[in-house]
């Protein structure tokens, strides 16, 4: 039998926890593959439903990680963020909790700490089993409190995020955990490390909340005192007036009993220290080698993203190299307009293209390209500035490409400034310079494509390196190069098979890809079967576009807001199915029967219900409004 989630967990959970988030936040539902980092679902949901609505998709996540081939933890952070897109620190919309967790001694642990803040809210039992030395197993446990008044500032939450770091430390928790947006499992969902067992409530006592200023008072007065200072940043590197930790974090390393918690905040004390990246990348993998852990997936896994973490920790602490520059002095600053060369799609700088193969990518370039090069329209009606173009077709040949043209524009005159090539070295071997040579030789160049990336990048990374280090770097240059010349470059790229909540999510390959663009965007298909182009980046505004894509031309169009399109075909969809029914039927029905999500049609129904489209007559049953 597969396993199923237990809702009624999940509701008394998001019930008691969620009573005070506004309803203008959104809820990241997250589930990652068991002892990984690397998240197996994201789903962003929007408050604005209520509750009951993110219970049902919260069950639906849960199921799904419950049931997935590999072992997955559904494990989203207990906050509200700002939108759906991202759910780092920086965007938390409502700190929620106060949470603790209790994995060494957990019975004394709570004992400790509800002396010193009251009874928890909710006490989870998460499925992990810690044993003392006498061979007596005890169920490890969340603690969570909530909070009378949400922290949504930025004083509330560096006090709530410094409460949650004391009462981890105070009872040997992990110490990742006082972030605000550190993931924790949900009762209701399935712990799958060994044997499945279900993560359930232990005690609840659903009006208890507690005052974030009382409760950051009591745990300060009985925190260790280097966590007494006021303006502790409850995270941040604190150079090298702790020994004692030093000693703490490199000994999670030797002994192997932390990895993830000890190699973070050493990676900012060395960064903050003064080492390069080089040297405490070394430093560190230095200890995982003489770790006496296992040299087991987990292992891997965190030697290989060390120096990711490096990167990030100079980006929060490293010395800036640039001097600072007063507001005074900006004023007068003058400078060149940004390039747009499909405005509001592509602009000057580096647009990573990725869709499925055989998706229609080159078709909607071409036509691009050919738009660029006669100073005329594409995708409908979006005029482009006139410029020379360079499109390596480098998977192409050219009686190909001869045939495409002839089907773009027929008897039309053929643009003079854009030019073709069908074989080129990889990039670090000469291709970077054939490029510069043509900018070099045209009057007016404006944009490069590159179809595709895996043509041009060389095919084996260092022995030294990471897919990460190998994919950012794979790009890296071309970005440089695409700013240094101010023209725009397109690389052409694909989709991994496994779909995403986030069309963002679904690039093939690590973060360092969608990380190093200036722009991303993504073609495919969405649940409705509706083709979107999605783009996102620095210099334009996100987009969602509903595509067409006319056979006989060949010819890509914009045909709307992606959005309006959906919910019109899937109002429609809903209509016909229930109009066919000829009773009341349940959002599982319709959906069997439109192939869609069950919870995106709940959503929908909710919505159609509230324009008078269809009523809801009996529990989770909906038919036409009756006029």
């Amino acid at each position: 039998m597969p396993l199923e989630p237990d809702r009624d967990q999940i509701e008394i959970f998001v019930e008691a926890l969620f009573r005070y988030a506004a309803r203008e936040g959104f809820v990241s539902l997250r589930s990652f593959f068991e002892g990984q980092e690397k998240p197996f679902r994201i789903t962003a949901t929007s408050l604005s439903g209520g509750l009951g609505f993110l219970i049902d998709v919260a069950e639906d996540d849960a199921r799904r990680a419950a049931q997935a081939p590999q072992p997955v933890v559904f494990a989203p952070p207990i906050a509200t963020f700002l939108s759906k897109t991202h759910a780092r620190e920086k965007d938390i919309a409502q700190g929620l909790v106060l949470t603790a967790e209790c994995d060494q001694h957990p019975r004394e642990a709570r004992i400790r700490l509800e002396q010193i803040l009251g009874t928890a809210t909710v006490v989870v039992f998460s499925g992990g089993k810690w044993t003392n030395g006498g061979g007596v197993a005890e169920d490890k446990s969340h603690l969570h409190w909530r909070l009378r008044v949400p922290a949504a500032n930025g004083e509330a939450l560096r006090k709530l995020k410094q409460a949650r770091d004391i009462a981890a430390r105070l009872v040997g928790g992990d110490p990742t955990g006082k972030s605000i947006v550190h993931p924790f499992r949900w009762p209701g969902s399935w712990h799958r490390k060994t044997e499945p067992i279900l993560c359930r409530i232990e005690s609840i006592d659903p009006d208890r909340e507690i005052d974030l200023d009382t409760a950051h008072r009591a745990l300060l007065a009985v925190a260790p005192a280097e966590q007494k200072q006021p303006n502790n940043n409850a995270g941040g590197p604190d150079s090298a007036n702790a020994p004692i930790e030093w000693v703490e974090l490199i000994s999670g390393i030797i002994t192997g009993k932390s990895y993830h918690p000890s190699i973070i905040p050493l990676s900012a004390k060395l960064v903050t220290a003064g080492l390069n990246k080089g040297a405490a990348v070394n430093l560190l993998r230095a200890l995982m080698e003489n770790s006496a852990g296992p040299r087991d997936e987990r292992w891997h896994a965190r030697y290989g993203k060390i120096p990711n973490d490096v990167d990030s920790a100079q980006d929060k602490y490293g010395p800036k190299t640039s001097p600072p520059v007063t507001a005074a002095s900006l004023k007068p600053m003058t400078f060149e307009p940004i390039k747009f060369v499909v405005p509001a799609i592509i602009v000057e700088g580096l647009t990573l293209l990725a869709g499925k193969p055989k998706v229609g990518k080159s078709w909607l370039l071409l036509h691009a390209a050919i738009a660029v090069a006669r100073g005329g329209f594409t995708l409908g009606d979006i005029h482009c500035p006139q410029g020379d173009v360079l499109y390596l077709a480098l998977e192409d040949n050219l009686r190909r490409l001869r045939s495409r043209m002839g089907k773009l524009i027929d008897t039309q005159e053929w643009p003079e400034r854009l030019s073709f090539v069908t074989e080129m070295p990889r990039l670090t071997e000469g291709g970077l310079e054939r490029i510069k040579q043509w900018i070099a030789s045209t009057k007016q160049p404006r944009l490069v494509i590159i179809d595709t990336l895996a043509m041009i990048r060389s095919p084996n990374k260092k022995k030294d390196q990471t897919q990460y280090d190998a994919d950012y770097g794979a790009i890296m240059d071309l970005r440089a190069f695409a700013h240094e010349h101010g023209v725009a470059i397109v690389l052409v790229h694909h989709l991994r098979k496994q779909d995403a909540e986030d069309a963002f999510d679904t690039v093939s390959g690590t973060l360092g890809l969608t990380g190093a663009p200036d722009t991303i965007l993504v073609l495919k298909r969405d649940g409705s079967g509706t083709f979107v182009l999605y783009g996102r980046g620095r210099d334009i505004a996100e987009i969602e576009k509903a595509m067409s894509f006319n056979r006989g031309t060949c010819v890509w169009t914009i045909s709307g807001e992606a959005g309006e399109a959906r919910r019109t075909k899937e109002r429609a969809d809903i209509l016909e199915v229930l109009r066919e029914a000829g009773e009341p039927i349940g959002p599982r029905d319709i959906a069997s029967a439109i192939g869609r999500k069950a919870v995106n049609v709940r959503r929908m129904l909710l919505r159609m219900a509230t324009d008078g489209d269809v009523e809801k007559v009996r529990f989770g049953k909906y038919r036409i409004a009756k006029t």
